[in-house]
C-alpha cells in the first residue's frame, strides 16, 4: 500500500471513532510533510518545519470531517495546511528580523539627543536609509535634511540652506519645524515598527 492509500484508510478508521488511528496518521505522515514542505517554502530551521506540520496535523486531527477525500490525498491536504502555515511563519521571521535589525537601527535616529543638539547617530544609515525613506521623505527638501541629520548636523543655518531657505532667523526657524516634523516621523515610524 502506498502512504497515500495508508492515510486514505486510516482517516476512515479515525472517522468512524478509532482514536488510536488518530496517532498512526501522525507516525505515517509527518516525515513526507516536512520533506514536502522543506521543499517548498523558505523556513530552513528543521524544528520550525516540524512545528509547521505538528500544527498542520493538529488542525486535522481537531476537526477530520473538514477533510474531503474525494477532493484531494490526505497527504496533500496536510501539506497545503502547513505550507500555509510554514509561509506564514517565515514572513513573520523576516518582519521579527527587520524590525531587530534595521529598526532598531531606525530607532536609534531619534537618540538620546541633548537639549542644543540634534545630532542623530546612524551606524548603516544607507541601509537604513532603503528601508524607509518613503516613509520619511514627504516634502522637498527632506532627503537633504535627512542626510544632513544622519551626518550629526546641528546648526540651524545650514538646515536652512539645505532646503533653500534663507540662514536668517525666520528661515532658521521653519528649517527646524521641518527637522522636528521628520524626528517626529522616525519616532512614529520607530514606535509602528516595534510592535
Amino acid at each position: 500500500m502506498s502512504v497515500d492509500e495508508d492515510l486514505s484508510e486510516l482517516h476512515a478508521r479515525l472517522i468512524n471513532g478509532e482514536l488510536r488511528a488518530a496517532s498512526k496518521i501522525v507516525e505515517q505522515a509527518i516525515l513526507p510533510l516536512v520533506r514536502i514542505v522543506s521543499a517548498s517554502t523558505s523556513l530552513k530551521d528543521r524544528q520550525e518545519v516540524e512545528q509547521q506540520c505538528f500544527d498542520a496535523l493538529h488542525r486535522y486531527l481537531g476537526s477530520p470531517s473538514d477533510y474531503q477525500p474525494t477532493k484531494a490525498p490526505l497527504l496533500n491536504y496536510l501539506a497545503a495546511i502547513a505550507i500555509g502555515l510554514a509561509k506564514t511563519a517565515a514572513r513573520s521571521a523576516n518582519r521579527r528580523i527587520l524590525r531587530d535589525g534595521v529598526y532598531a537601527q531606525l530607532r536609534a535616529l531619534e537618540g538620546p539627543v541633548e537639549e542644543e543638539s540634534l545630532r542623530i547617530r546612524v551606524k548603516e544609515w544607507p541601509e537604513v536609509r532603503k528601508q524607509v525613506e518613503e516613509d520619511l521623505v514627504k516634502d522637498p527638501g527632506d532627503a537633504e535634511l535627512l542626510d544632513l541629520m544622519a551626518d550629526g548636523e546641528d546648526c540651524p543655518a545650514n538646515f536652512a540652506a539645505a532646503i533653500g531657505m534663507v540662514g536668517d532667523e525666520a528661515g532658521q526657524e521653519e528649517a527646524m519645524k521641518r527637522v522636528e516634523r521628520m524626528r517626529g516621523r522616525i519616532r512614529r515610524l520607530g514606535k509602528r515598527n516595534a510592535k
